[in-house]
């Protein structure tokens, strides 16, 4: 399969996510949820890797996984929390400035090139996130702590998507996804076990909601690092923003989130970046 349909698979999987974990977000503790969400994230990767298990020497590769899931507690834990300090309309794509990290960071560490399609891709991308996220009072939509937190979050995943992509060189991506899920669920397993009542109540009310973020991020974050070996980690992280279009859609029709003509002007730019970089002009 082309890199180009594995990272616009991935943005399916993660747009659809993002709105069901919205409704999840509005009763659930941010611990609580983001042990569960790795818990069965890893159970998905494990049934996937089981057969192609592979443990290389190197202590410089476990040293990067550590890092990664280390960084993806961080970032779950932000992102998770900034659901309960905006619309999702609004921090989805006030959360799509992570491109602009990935590029960053890709450039300065992979030393990936900068070129025209990708400048424009992500200029498109950046000014259709703006017309999505545009309010005449925006802060009554967003709090300040909803911004900081979702800007950091953009950080950590600009960076974790860089350093995924320098794991992969020593595991198959089934592997990596289940190593990358299962040592946050080991770092969050302690808060969670002092949350007993409230790990109990969360899985007997939100157990299949989560259990489909949870596919939904896997099957997404399996399609994006396989799409990682086939190209450069920019031209993937600009495609996976086309998430965003069916996170604003489907806050308009799920959580009456805003106005129908704006979102579909926003998308518009979104996907015709998207387009530059798939189907390159320059």
């Amino acid at each position: 399969m082309s890199w180009e349909l594995l990272a616009l698979f991935a943005a399916l999987c993660y747009g659809a996510g993002n709105l069901v974990q919205k409704h999840i977000m509005k009763t659930e503790n941010t611990i609580v949820y983001a042990w569960f969400f790795n818990v069965f994230s890893a159970a998905f990767f494990f049934l996937l890797f089981v057969r192609e298990a592979s443990f290389p020497p190197s202590y410089i590769a476990w040293l990067i996984v550590l890092l990664a899931s280390s960084l993806y507690v961080l970032a779950n834990v932000t992102g998770l929390e900034a659901y309960k300090h905006t619309d999702i309309s609004v921090r989805d794509p006030l959360s799509k400035t992570s491109v602009l990290f990935t590029l960053i960071f890709s450039m300065l560490i992979l030393k990936e090139s900068l070129t025209i399609n990708k400048f424009l891709g992500v200029f498109l991308l950046l000014i259709g996130a703006v017309i999505l996220a545009w309010h005449k009072d925006p802060l009554k939509r967003i709090s300040k702590k909803g911004i900081i937190l979702t800007l950091i979050n953009a950080f950590l995943m600009g960076l974790v998507a860089v350093i995924d992509k320098t794991g992969l060189a020593y595991f198959t991506p089934a592997f990596y996804g289940f190593l990358v899920f299962l040592f946050p669920t080991m770092i969050l397993t302690p808060a969670a076990l002092g949350r007993a009542d409230r790990v109990k109540a969360s899985f007997h009310k939100m157990k299949m909601p989560m259990i489909a973020v949870s596919l939904l991020a896997a099957a997404g974050y399996f399609s994006q690092i396989t799409a990682y070996n086939l190209t450069d980690v920019s031209n993937v992280a600009i495609v996976v923003q086309m998430s965003i279009v069916i996170s604003v859609l489907g806050g308009y029709l799920f959580h009456k989130e805003g106005d129908l003509i704006r979102r579909l002007i926003g998308a518009l730019f979104i996907i015709a970046g998207t387009a530059l970089v798939i189907r390159p002009f320059f």
